[in-house]
């Protein structure tokens, strides 16, 4: 009965301690999620960090402490319960830019750990990043600090200068494309000063410059790309060199000629197609024209323009005449007139032994506007 009244008594002891034990974890967990609830607090929660050298290495406190480090820097931000949920960037350029932090060398191991796991949110085109983390890297970053060097080495994706080749058409400009994308991606570190907004600048200084010193390296598709994101380049110079404000000037001009060009062209194509201009009012090389345009997508624009220059002179010609006709084709008193008009210049044509390109459409098109202009009256 003794013995059995001895155990009863540890029994409740145990279960006392546990109880005590449990409340104690609890307490200790609610005041380190206190502490991360939002960037004032965390200041306190990265001072214990610092003293945490100062903890033997089994407390209890150390090792919630050092769960709730792992837990916060590591976890998944889209599962936060913080007030400000920051982004994995803005976490770690918080950690970094606190000098008690870098005083906190038993959690660089572990920063270190987590980064390098995470490299990829860190890199300089991730979207994430924010003005504030920026402000916070020219205000705070030192080369010569371990964890910032560590850092700078993984947000440094930046591409490679390539060599432009036109001989090598198709790499060449699907890498220029790829480059200029990345460049928008780290529009906001063009914005504002920063150690990478260098290197940045240069890289898209290369593109343009070079660009701009061989016009022969415009493929088609390079023009098309630069004509749909030419205000998005201008948006990345802010306070530019005068050399790259002018090669970037030197882009806003050919992408204009090859708006103007592409326009004549979709001009002649849809003309074609809508049957107004038929083969044999075609020179061999307009027929070309209009069989290979599909194929010039890494061609070179001005090596086109080149080929193709006495075409593009007489589409320059006949674009005013082919414009009138797009604008009217709907109306079905005009189709009716034109076919009229056509079907008879086509039959003189036949008597006609020298038949110049276009020569079928423009008496069509002289007839069909008289009688146009002057119906209704």
């Amino acid at each position: 009965m003794l013995c059995y009244c001895k155990f009863k008594t540890k029994k409740k002891e145990e279960t006392k301690i546990n109880t005590d034990q449990n409340k104690i974890e609890m307490i200790t967990t609610s005041i380190l999620k206190a502490l991360l609830k939002n960037r004032d607090n965390r200041k306190y929660w990265i001072e214990l960090l610092e003293k945490s050298d100062k903890m033997t290495s089994d407390s209890m406190f150390g090792k919630f402490l050092e769960n709730s480090f792992k837990n916060w820097l590591g976890g998944s931000e889209e599962k936060s319960s913080y007030e400000d949920n920051n982004t994995f960037p803005s976490k770690v350029i918080e950690l970094l830019s606190s000098s008690a932090f870098h005083n906190a060398k038993l959690y660089h191991s572990c920063w270190m750990e987590i980064a390098g796991e995470r490299h990829t949110e860190l890199h300089l085109d991730n979207k994430i990043w924010t003005r504030s983390d920026i402000e916070a890297i020219d205000t705070y970053a030192k080369q010569d600090m371990q964890l910032w060097e560590k850092l700078f080495r993984y947000m440094d994706n930046i591409p490679q200068k390539m060599e432009l080749n036109t001989k090598e058409m198709e790499t060449t400009n699907d890498k220029l494309c790829q480059n200029f994308e990345y460049c928008f991606r780290c529009s906001i570190w063009f914005q504002h000063k920063s150690p990478m907004k260098s290197q940045l600048l240069s890289l898209l200084g290369h593109m343009c410059t070079n660009l701009a010193r061989d016009k022969k390296l415009f493929s088609v598709k390079l023009c098309k790309f630069l004509r749909n994101n030419l205000q998005r380049i201008h948006g990345l110079l802010v306070s530019p060199s005068t050399e790259l404000k002018q090669s970037v000037a030197s882009l806003d001009q050919m992408v204009q000629e090859y708006d103007q060009f592409s326009k004549l062209i979709d001009k002649f194509d849809q003309i074609r197609c809508k049957g107004y201009l038929i083969d044999q009012d075609l020179s061999t090389t307009l027929k070309t024209l209009a069989e290979e345009r599909h194929t010039w997508e890494y061609q070179s624009f001005v090596q086109i323009k080149q080929q193709y220059a006495q075409d593009l002179q007489i589409l320059a010609h006949m674009e005013y005449s082919m414009g009138i006709v797009l604008s009217l084709q709907s109306s079905f008193v005009f189709g009716e007139i034109w076919s009229k008009c056509n079907d008879k210049c086509k039959a003189s044509s036949l008597l006609s032994e020298a038949k110049k390109p276009f020569s079928i459409f423009s008496q069509a098109f002289e007839e069909s506007k008289r009688v146009w202009d002057n119906y209704g009256k």
